[in-house]
């Protein structure tokens, strides 16, 4: 009982800084409204691209099976649940885009719609399956040719997703890899999510799942492996596209080495590369509440500052503060809506 009031007064605090942060962004907008349509863009994209990733890890252990998939299973499964939400948080932004498209081209504008259409329908299917995936065993199994299916769909659709709603309208191209590069980034960030979202809710690292192994063996070297794939592919993509020299798709790098926007890729690299290599090659780290803790917060942070990156540096300085403030009422709203209790996952 002690248990659910606390669980009760963590929610009533996260909802009562939500509202405030809400307050404060109303006002802000009013005085800023050019920064508007980036700043809930991206923060719309802070609480979806760790869902989608959630999808996507849920599919891996639809096919590969594994303990560590059962731990997280009730946190990927809030994941998946909270998909279909963050496509009708994105209503503005769809509307914007398509309204400025239709101006220039409705041609143009009918076929983001189909494209939209398509990936909305196709994640959507795909959240459920998983979420069903995810459930407890007595719901019913859900069928064996969801996780391949989810799998394939998440990887497809992700490059038009990211190619039409991430990056501005006017944003120069980013390379054939940039929608790999966030997924992977966001799979990075659903893992470290779900692990924290574990470990508070009372999991255990040093339970044994095999005879020289334990779940926090299994579950940072899964999140290490995460991070330093993430790491070569985001490398891939920019020694590709700097060693090409090709003025439209480096103009995207120089537009994010103005101002403190510069300073950003030295922190990216010390959140997604240094602190996982300092941390997670440890086996006592990984046995060590604390340290997978602390890890899963640096990359949640990295994935989130990089996501940043890509959408706030075409748009005004008030728009970074307005994401802020408002990611912080979205992700309190999904959480209420989506999470489970730390007691149903015991």
């Amino acid at each position: 009982m002690n248990a659910v009031a606390a669980s009760r007064e963590r929610v009533s605090r996260l909802e009562g800084v939500a509202l405030a942060s809400l307050a404060v962004s109303l006002v802000v907008g009013w005085n800023h409204p050019d920064a508007l349509e980036p700043a809930w863009r991206c923060a719309v994209f802070l609480v979806l691209g760790p869902a989608l990733g959630a999808v996507a890890i849920a599919a891996m252990h639809g096919l590969t099976e594994g303990e560590w998939g059962v731990a997280l299973r009730p946190w990927l499964g809030a994941g998946c649940r909270g998909l279909p939400w963050t496509f009708l948080l994105a209503v503005p932004c769809a509307l914007a885009r398509v309204s400025a498209v239709g101006t220039v081209s409705p041609r143009a504008a009918v076929f983001l719609l189909v494209r939209t259409a398509i990936v909305v329908a196709g994640l959507g299917l795909s959240a459920r399956l998983m979420a069903r995936s995810c459930a407890p065993p007595n719901r019913g199994p859900a069928p064996k040719w969801a996780p391949p299916f989810a799998l394939i769909a998440v990887f497809f659709l992700t490059h038009l997703l990211a190619d039409d709603w991430l990056t501005p309208a006017t944003a120069t191209p980013t390379g054939t890899a940039f929608a790999l590069v966030w997924l992977v980034g966001q799979s990075v960030s659903a893992l470290a999510l779900g692990l924290l979202a574990a470990i508070r809710a009372g999991l255990d690292p040093v339970r044994r799942t095999g005879e020289r192994r334990t779940l926090g063996l299994d579950l940072g070297t899964l999140l290490f492996a995460a991070a330093m794939t993430w790491c070569y592919v985001a490398f891939a993509q920019f020694l590709i596209m700097w060693s090409g020299n090709q003025p439209r798709e480096v103009a995207w790098y120089v537009t994010r080495r103005a101002g403190i926007w510069n300073e950003i890729p030295a922190l990216l690299v010390a959140m997604n590369l240094a602190a996982p290599m300092g941390v997670l090659l440890s086996r006592r780290a990984k046995n060590s509440r604390r340290a997978l803790t602390l890890i899963a917060v640096i990359l949640a942070g990295g994935q989130a500052l990089y996501t940043g990156w890509i959408i706030l540096p075409d748009a005004s300085a008030w728009a970074a503060v307005l994401a802020v403030l408002f990611a912080v009422p979205l992700a309190a709203g999904l959480r209420h809506v989506t999470f489970p209790s730390a007691e149903a996952t015991r």
